[in-house]
C-alpha cells in the first residue's frame, strides 16, 4: 500500500503542476474570478462589499482588483445617487468579452481533452472522479483544512462555471 500511496501522491503532484490545471485555477482567484462573478450580475449593479463577500477576500483586496480592472476598462464605477461615499461596480463590454473568451477557450480545451482521450476513457475518468468526490466529500487533511476564502472561491467556481455543449 505504501508504494501505491507514493505513486498516487506523485500523480497528483504531476497533475496540479500542469499548465492547463494552473490555467483552470485562474477562475478561482483574482481578477478572472472577479469578472466571472460580476458577469452574472448582468445589468444589476454590485457593491464592492457584495463582491468581497462572494469572493471571500478582504475589502482591501477587492479595492485593488476593482482599481486594476477599472484601469483596464473591464469594469466601471458609478456613484450611488444620494450617497457620495457609495459606489456600484458594473462590468463593461470589454470585461464581458474577456471573460466570454476565457470561458470559450476553457470549453474548447475540455472538448479537445475529451477528443484526445476518447469517449470511453473520458466516461471512465468521470466515473472515477465522481467516486473520488463521493468518498472525499467530507474528508479533511488534518492541519491543512481549506480556509473559508478557499472554500468560497471553489463554491463560486462551481456556481458560476457553465459547461457548454
Amino acid at each position: 500500500m505504501e508504494i501505491l500511496t507514493k505513486n498516487f501522491c506523485n500523480t497528483l503532484k504531476n497533475l496540479v503542476s500542469l499548465p492547463s490545471v494552473r490555467d483552470l485555477s485562474a477562475f478561482l482567484e483574482g481578477e478572472t474570478a472577479f469578472l466571472f462573478i460580476i458577469k452574472d450580475y448582468g445589468d444589476k449593479p454590485a457593491t464592492p462589499s457584495q463582491l468581497s463577500e462572494e469572493l471571500g477576500v478582504t475589502k482591501g483586496r477587492i479595492t485593488a482588483i476593482i482599481n486594476s480592472l477599472t484601469r483596464k476598462d473591464m469594469v466601471r464605477l458609478e456613484k450611488v445617487d444620494g450617497d457620495r461615499r457609495k459606489v456600484d461596480v458594473r462590468i463593461t463590454e470589454k470585461g464581458k468579452n474577456y471573460i466570454d473568451e476565457k470561458l470559450a477557450s476553457t470549453n474548447a480545451f475540455l472538448r479537445s481533452f475529451i477528443d484526445k482521450i476518447g469517449r470511453k476513457d473520458a466516461e471512465e475518468l468521470m466515473r472515477i472522479l465522481n467516486r473520488t468526490v463521493e468518498v472525499m466529500r467530507d474528508e479533511h487533511i488534518e492541519g491543512l483544512d481549506a480556509t473559508d476564502q478557499q472554500k468560497k472561491l471553489i463554491d463560486n467556481f462551481q456556481k458560476h462555471m457553465h459547461c457548454k455543449d
